[in-house]
């Protein structure tokens, strides 16, 4: 019985140490709550797009407002813990190695630990940029700004970064819509 008691203990530490940075992460206040709920029913098609800085997967800071290619932008909304999220990632490999010369996708990774997403990020081989929205900063957190709750998101955007897309879920029209774009 003692050696079934320290097992299950065992199990328990490694369960609950695997999102550690979950359990930190800071409570949103009611007054981003609300912000998110009015987001969310509001339409950025035709808008530019919120500037917002978020840290790559290095600890580097990256700000929307600072990217300066002259590409369209693929902004990818996901998590480790969304499995049509990784579903989507082999064609869209295939197509940032096709299309990279004029199109930049970006990933933004919700929900996840730190360590979490750096193995996913890994794993699945991603080679594009890789940032994430912890949402320590609600006001400034691009989920929020968008009231993006349905996984995986993907927004177009063009090179003067205005939405011109947004995809919620996975599926053929993201492509379809880029190869228009791109003719």
């Amino acid at each position: 019985m003692k050696g079934l008691s320290f097992t299950i203990i065992i199990l328990l530490l490694f369960a609950s140490s695997g999102c550690r940075s979950c359990a930190e992460k800071e409570e949103p206040t009611e007054e981003a709550k609300e912000m998110f709920r009015e987001n969310m029913k509001k339409d950025f098609i035709g808008k530019a797009f919120p500037d917002f800085t978020l840290p790559d997967i290095d600890g580097n800071a990256f700000i929307l407002s600072e990217y300066s290619d002259d590409k369209y932008l693929v902004l990818d909304f996901w998590g480790s813990w969304c499995g049509a999220c990784i579903a989507e990632f082999p064609e869209m490999k295939s197509y940032y190695e096709k299309h990279r010369s004029r199109v930049e996708f970006i990933s933004i990774n919700i929900d996840d630990g730190v360590m979490r997403w750096k193995r996913a990020v890994k794993k699945h081989e991603l080679p594009w940029l890789q940032l994430r929205d912890d949402q320590l900063i609600p006001e400034s957190s691009p989920r929020y700004l968008l009231g993006i709750y349905l996984f995986p998101t993907t927004i177009i955007l063009s090179p003067d970064k205005t939405v011109l897309n947004i995809f919620k879920g996975e599926g053929p029209e993201l492509y379809e819509t880029l190869d228009e774009l791109l003719k």
